[in-house]
């Protein structure tokens, strides 16, 4: 599967879906109708689109509009700007500031939708992927420059402002 029809998956479901969380369903439901090589690129493409936004200026973000951010949340953080669909996920690439024109206090995650083409595959095929199947390309680190955590204001002042 391409990144074109990755991302035309996703802005579909998210046009669809009633809110953030109802996006991975709608996937995992569309995915089921594919064939084994397109369900295993959908969750390639998840795993590439997920290791482009390792980034500290996106970790920045998260903590901000989340009031804090895990690994674990983080990784939840990244899938709910895949969620968002192409448009603002392509934005948020270029300016990751612009988040904060759609973001929620405290509700940017969504951790299912990392899991789409595994459940789609698991509930068509009553296995997991075959070994091998997806690699991951994730730096050991974020890319980008460091933050701590008192530089927030001074790196984004008018999220800090608005989320803070």
């Amino acid at each position: 599967m391409d990144r074109k029809t990755f991302w035309q998956i996703i802005d579909d479901a998210q046009k669809t879906a009633s809110d953030v969380h109802g996006v991975a369903p709608v996937v995992v439901a569309h995915l089921k109708t594919l064939e084994s090589d397109d369900i295993i690129g959908f969750a390639q493409n998840m795993s590439d689109v997920l290791d482009e936004t390792y980034r500290w200026d996106l970790w920045a973000v998260g903590f901000i509009v989340n009031g804090g951010c895990s690994d674990d949340g983080f990784e939840y953080f990244r899938a709910w700007l895949v969620a968002q669909g192409s448009e603002r996920f392509e934005a948020a690439l270029t300016n990751p500031a612009v988040i904060g024109q759609w973001a929620q206090p405290y509700e940017n995650e969504c951790e299912d939708l990392m899991s789409a083409g595994w459940d789609a595959f698991h509930a068509k095929y009553g296995s997991g992927f075959p070994d091998g199947a997806i690699t991951g390309k994730r730096p050991a680190d974020p890319t980008g420059d460091s933050w701590e955590e008192d530089e927030l204001e001074k790196i984004y002042p008018e999220l800090c402002k608005k989320f803070f």
